[in-house]
This record gives C-alpha cells, structure tokens and sequence, in this order.
C-alpha cells in the first residue's frame, strides 16, 4: 500500500504527460485548421501565388 502511496506522489512523468498533451491539442488545431481552410489555401498558392511567380499554365 505504501509503495501504491509513494506512486501516486511521485511528480516525474508528469511533465512529460503534460507536454504529450500540449502537443496532442496542437496537432488537433493544425488538422482543423487544415480542415477548414484547405480549399482556401489550396486555391491561395495555386492561383495567386503561381501568378506572382508566373508559374501558371501558359497553354490557356
């Protein structure tokens, strides 16, 4: 029972539960963010930033 104590007292895995979590909410905001965005930035680099390097399809 004492050993079960001291378990749950100890502090070292904390921190790195706490930075798995962090990372784990960060990742979930950059796929929605992704999500929701992703025709817009698709349309973004394909369209106006192809223009700006005259990359477009030169054939129209």
């Amino acid at each position: 029972m004492l050993k079960f104590l001291g378990f749950l007292r100890e502090e070292k895995g904390a921190t790195a539960v706490e930075y798995a979590l962090i990372v784990a909410v960060m990742g979930a905001i950059i796929v929605g963010a992704f999500t929701a965005f992703g025709d817009d930035l698709k349309t973004f680099f394909s369209e106006d930033v192809a223009g700006e390097l005259n990359l477009e399809d030169k054939s129209k």
